[in-house]
């Protein structure tokens, strides 16, 4: 003869834990899903006085370059870490922390439900981050591909 257990004694209690990963996760996706507006937000664009002084800079240099007969190499310009970058490593970091204290309450055998949804949110919000990618790299290659095929190149 079979005992079972009561569904109460087998049903685990949610924690702390698997909360605050939950929490966590949804917090990443929600600014995964949002980084395309927020990142434009957050940076800053420089005055239009500043751009007018610095196009007029350029057609000077191109001007002198050409009087002289030399070729115009344009100054390279130091690639900044800027705010919106720091938006996207915060997406990655939370989504990664998610994970991380997800597993740790499935590890400690807290609620598995809450703490592998915990973990499928954060794991979400980082693929959300590459998959935006991704999808713009798909369509540049799509496009090329049309641009191409109408230009008679392709077979």
């Amino acid at each position: 003869m079979e005992h079972a257990l009561p569904a109460a004694a087998t049903k685990r209690p949610a924690t702390r834990v698997g909360v605050a990963g939950l929490v966590i996760g949804l917090l990443a996706l929600a600014a995964a899903v949002l980084s395309p507006w927020a990142v434009r937000a957050l940076e800053p664009r420089p005055p239009v006085d500043e751009l007018a002084v610095d196009l007029a800079g350029r057609i000077k240099d191109r001007l002198a370059a050409k009087a002289k007969g030399q070729p115009y190499v344009a100054p390279a310009e130091p690639r900044r870490f800027g705010s919106g970058d720091w938006y996207i490593v915060g997406v990655l970091a939370l989504g990664t922390i998610a994970v991380g204290v997800g597993v740790v309450g499935l590890a400690f055998g807290h609620d598995v439900r809450l703490n592998a949804v915990a973990v499928a949110v954060g794991a979400a919000a980082i693929v959300f981050q590459y998959a935006l990618l991704l999808a713009a790299a798909v369509l540049i290659i799509l496009l090329v591909g049309f641009i191409l095929m109408k230009a008679g190149a392709g077979p």
